[in-house]
């Protein structure tokens, strides 16, 4: 639904600007692990929280505020998650190739 999924942006937004309190912090986080297992866009709105509040509890709240077009940009274009693999080093060794 349009509600459940602007709340889940809300949740995204939140996660990268400023980390939670640490009474709320693992319930938080315990929440966020169940969701990523959901199908669909909330699965892949809890992981990509779960990724950017990885990076706040390290890194302390941002001191920048959302401008406007951040809050949309999150609207129009949800956050996606991609995994990049160094595919060609793995084929090199297994190959044996020598540079000449």
């Amino acid at each position: 639904s349009e509600s459940e999924d602007r709340a889940w942006l809300l949740m995204c937004l939140a996660c990268e600007m400023f980390p939670p309190s640490k009474d709320f912090e693992l319930y938080l986080l315990n929440f966020l692990v169940l969701a990523r297992r959901q199908d669909g866009m909330v699965g892949n709105y809890a992981r990509w929280s779960l990724f950017q509040i990885g990076a706040t509890l390290k890194m302390g709240a941002t001191r920048f505020l959302p401008q406007i077009d951040d809050i949309v940009a999150y609207a129009e274009r949800p956050p996606v998650i991609a995994r990049v693999y160094q595919i060609f080093r793995s084929f090199e060794e297994r190959v044996g190739w020598v540079e000449i």
